[in-house]
């Protein structure tokens, strides 16, 4: 009698275990709704993984599933954002399927995430924009462990033409000097027997100088390397180069000039104001940013 009491529950219970379910559907792009190739990782009830991929012809996707409950669907990879779906399976004994369609932002190469004018102006320190920018973009790579990101630093003027006219300006100014101290040398010392060793002319400006802007782009990439250090494999995932200065930027401003005052050409002439003092140009913050964010290379399933 036991005996029988034993085989009528164990039926029981083999006819009240959950039935099989089918989840099936297409996986599309949210912007574009073309079909996307994904991972597709399924974390049933009892925690046990299981992975799929979707067609990346037609954006389809099957899983079966042998448990009841809530189902969560995580959307990863190369080639997308990540994203979670939850789908409730309901307790049943008899085979059921559920249609289930989802969007995702896929991952195009030379996207911009972001931008900015990162950093203070000729220098490299980041601004509040900049870090601004980073941190999102940081938040996105902890999220996303399969993204790779592109940042591109770049001047914020000409410093170049700058420094040549003031060098030009500067010799300029020297060899104005150099002339007059000349001029009083040889009248001071005309009929002397021994002379002094006379003033030294200047040097004229180099026809190559140094390009600021080839330190200032290295410190940088410096910079915000050094921002992004804690990112997961960061190294691999995260490039940062220098960009050229965008057509039509402004050229660093040239010195300002101060012209003799004319009271000092005669001593006859009647006495003028003096000239107010020339006031030094404070720079202006470039109209481009300086700091730029796309996605890198993005590999296909």
């Amino acid at each position: 009698m036991m005996t029988l009491a034993v085989m009528i529950s164990s039926a029981a219970t083999v006819l009240a275990q959950q039935a099989v379910t089918r989840v099936e559907g297409f996986i599309r792009d949210e912007m574009t709704s073309t079909p996307v190739g994904v991972k597709l990782y399924v974390y049933p009830p009892d925690g046990k993984r299981l992975t799929i991929n979707s067609n990346s012809s037609d954006g389809s996707y099957l899983v079966v599933l042998n448990s009841a409950g809530s189902h969560k669907f995580v959307m990863a990879g190369h080639n997308v954002y990540k994203k979670e779906f939850v789908i409730d399976v309901p307790t049943s004994t008899k085979f059921q399927e559920i249609k289930r369609d989802f969007t995702v932002r896929e991952l195009r190469e030379g996207t911009e995430l972001g931008s900015a004018v990162g950093f203070n102006m000729n220098g490299a320190v980041i601004t509040g924009q900049g870090k601004q920018v980073l941190d999102k973009l940081k938040e996105d790579l902890n999220t996303n462990q399969q993204m790779n990101v592109v940042i591109t630093v770049v001047p914020d003027q000409d410093q170049l033409s700058g420094l040549a006219e003031t060098q030009r300006s500067q010799y300029v100014k020297d060899s104005t000097a150099w002339a007059k101290a000349m001029k009083a040398y040889e009248k001071k010392y005309k009929k002397a027997k021994t002379k002094p060793e006379p003033p030294v002319a200047p040097m004229p400006p180099t026809s190559n100088p140094v390009d600021p802007n080839v330190q200032m782009l290295k410190q940088r990439i410096d910079a915000v390397k050094a921002d992004m250090k804690d990112v997961k494999n960061g190294d691999l995932r995260v490039v940062v180069v220098s960009g050229p200065l965008p057509a039509g930027a402004a050229a660093a401003p040239a010195p300002a000039t101060v012209t003799e005052d004319s009271s000092k050409k005669s001593k006859k002439a009647k006495k003028a104001k003096p000239a107010a003092p020339a006031q030094a140009q404070q720079p202006v913050g470039p109209k481009h940013p300086t700091l730029i964010v796309k996605i890198g290379p993005v590999k296909r399933l």
